[in-house]
């Protein structure tokens, strides 16, 4: 099964990271960007819909902080807070 990656576009920059997901070709649905089919697709569309909630929340915090916001910089947030667990963004309630 393929990876789901998540892209992360802002003014035209592009990062890419990977979700940590897998799903079956057939079951991926491309316009709406979920998982349709499988053992586990419900879980697999809980977890996406909490990286996508995270991304938003990363970007708001970001955007009080810095004037310029890159995908790089909320693709470093998702890492960061992946490798350390726990540890939140200050200002971000997970």
């Amino acid at each position: 099964m393929p990876p789901i990656i998540c892209r992360l576009t802002i003014d035209g920059k592009e990062e890419e990271f990977s979700t940590a997901k897998k799903v079956h070709i057939d079951g991926w649905d491309i316009e709406n960007k979920k998982a349709v089919d499988g053992n586990d697709f419900k879980t697999v569309n809980s977890a996406l819909n909490t990286i996508r909630i995270n991304l938003e929340s990363y970007f708001l915090v970001l955007r009080t902080q810095y004037e310029v916001i890159t995908p790089l910089m909320q693709k470093m947030c998702i890492k960061i807070l992946t490798l350390k667990g726990t540890k939140k963004l200050k200002g971000v309630k997970k």
